[in-house]
């Protein structure tokens, strides 16, 4: 695989080319993990020796899916997050939202909107206190604010880019709990 995640055809793909994503920027990454004494199942739990654990829930759109936004939302807030995994407590998830519209050559429309509804996915989530990961983005970031780069977490930490300096874990977790009153 070479250092992308997609384009992918479903949401398992997704999650095992994120997978390897990380682990290739030498993360640790567990797909498919319940909480301690629970039933539910995380998509993806990461973690960087320096950064620590991260859940990511993983969604594939392959229509506008404002009920699929929903899920992944409500999912993350009420279900996965402050419970422990791995017997560790995951405070900080990202949604990594795969919108398939913007894999059709020459449709405009299609893309454009594909990336209208990436926006507006990422607003939502970071207004809320949870990081987006764009799978299209090369080099990859769970991006926990707009323009704030302290609060841009890098997967590839050997490859220096305008995002990967100054990163503040402390910072982000500090906004996070604000947000969601952990």
């Amino acid at each position: 695989m070479n250092d992308e995640i997609g384009p992918v055809s479903s949401e398992a793909e997704l999650q095992r080319n994120l997978k390897s994503y990380f682990e290739k920027h030498n993360w640790l990454a567990v797909r498919e993990v319940s909480p301690t004494d629970s039933r539910v199942k995380a998509d993806l739990i990461v973690k960087h020796d320096t950064y620590g654990w991260f859940g990511i829930e993983t969604k594939y759109f392959n229509n506008d899916g404002g009920g699929k936004v929903a899920d992944a939302h409500h999912q993350i807030i009420s279900k996965y997050r402050g419970k422990r995994y791995i017997n560790d407590r995951i405070n900080l998830w990202a949604v990594c939202p795969y919108f398939s519209g913007a894999d059709s050559d020459g449709d405009e429309w299609h893309i454009e909107r594909a990336s209208w509804r990436q926006q507006y996915t990422r607003e939502l989530f970071c207004k809320h206190g949870v990081g987006y990961v764009n799978p299209r983005r090369n080099p990859l970031l769970i991006d926990f604010a707009y323009s704030v780069p302290t609060r841009k977490v890098p997967v590839d930490t050997n490859r220096e880019t305008r995002h990967h300096t100054n990163v503040d874990i402390e910072e982000i977790r500090s906004v996070v709990k604000k947000k969601c009153k952990l």
